[in-house]
């Protein structure tokens, strides 16, 4: 499991605020980032800090877009953070019209309280629903089983490929394919 204290990366800061401190802990974090074979939750562990909206956007958001545009197999999660943490969280990525997966870590890394925060339009919302009913889950696969939906296998391809640069659903290929799973797999 991968996992960033971000306390420990802070210095035992409690309070983290503004845009540029969110950018000095982004470039940390980037330089704990570790080189992973298999597509897996980068969990961001907000235990024992509170963070500023200003300061999530351009650390936490900003590495979320830096693992999809990089093509990282790492897919950063929020973890543990406290409910003003999560409400500024979600100011940022609506002003980003962004999203992002959050949940709880226990001891034993445990996963628990999974959702999603920000904005996903009616569509996204749909298609990730779907996905996560369906575990895995392709572009045709969706085409066949939602026809109501009247889009076709390309029209899901591009609603599931959105999803993965929002780093919501991973991509693999199979084959000529590809099939989507929740980040979170089991959630």
């Amino acid at each position: 499991m991968e996992r960033l204290n971000i306390k420990e990366i802070a210095q035992g800061k409690e309070l983290l605020a503004g845009a540029t401190s969110g950018t000095v802990l982004f470039s940390k974090m980037i330089l704990e980032l570790k080189a992973v074979d298999e597509p897996q939750p980068l969990y961001l562990d907000f235990t024992g800090v509170q963070a500023t909206a200003s300061f999530l956007r351009e650390s936490a958001l900003a590495l979320k877009g830096y693992c999809r545009n990089t093509q990282s197999n790492l897919y950063p999660v929020v973890a543990n953070a406290n409910n003003e943490t999560l409400d500024d969280l979600e100011l940022a990525a609506r002003q980003k019209g962004d999203a992002i997966i959050v949940c709880t870590l226990d001891t034993n890394d445990s996963v628990g309280n999974v959702r999603v925060l920000g904005i996903l339009e009616e569509k996204q919302k749909f298609t990730l629903d779907a996905v996560r009913e369906l575990k895995t889950a392709d572009a045709i696969e969706l085409s066949d089983r939602y026809e109501a939906e009247k889009i076709g296998a390309t029209g899901w391809n591009n609603r599931l490929s959105n999803l993965s640069m929002k780093g919501l659903l991973i991509e693999e290929k199979k084959g000529r394919g590809k099939t989507y799973r929740f980040v979170l797999e089991g959630f």
